[in-house]
């Protein structure tokens, strides 16, 4: 969670008084009562916009969305423009032996690794959600590599 979440969640808190705490279940669990868990929300999706650095007005319901298949190489992410916001990455294995997905700001940049893949590297073949919240600063814009047996989706706000 990005440092305003954190305000967010802070003012959420403190936010019409103290909130309303009802006793730990059997589980250890504490469970918060009255309208706590609804101000937190309420709070964290009043300051998305906040946390993006340079994309003014961005918000999950306004996301663009790009996907990059299995076995693609430096292949551009939205609209591969200086500026591009990436919020998260969605990367869904084909086999439980996926290859690895690559991300790189710029045509020149720098290839980080942001899932490892390899043999037998998933239990299953559910989707694994990766945040980001990453803008490009180079020419080119965002550039995606992916191995076999992998497919990525991102969300975020590109320049268009």
């Amino acid at each position: 969670m990005r440092p305003l979440m954190y305000l967010a969640v802070l003012e959420a808190l403190s936010e019409g008084g103290q909130p309303e705490f009802m006793p730990v279940d059997a589980y250890g669990r504490l469970h918060v009562g009255g309208d706590f868990l609804e101000r937190i929300a309420d709070a964290v999706e009043d300051t998305a916009a906040a946390t993006v650095q340079g994309n003014v007005g961005y918000s999950p319901s306004n996301a663009d969305h790009h996907t990059t298949l299995a076995s693609q190489t430096a292949q551009a992410v939205g609209d591969g423009a200086i500026g591009d916001y990436l919020l998260h990455a969605i990367i869904t294995p084909l086999t439980t032996s996926p290859g690895k997905v690559w991300l790189k700001d710029g045509t020149a940049g720098t290839d980080k690794v942001i899932f490892a893949g390899g043999a037998s590297s998933v239990t299953g073949l559910a989707p694994i959600i990766v945040p980001l919240n990453w803008t490009a600063l180079a020419s080119g814009g965002w550039r995606c590599t992916t191995d076999a047996n992998v497919n990525v989706h991102f969300s975020g706000q590109f320049i268009a």
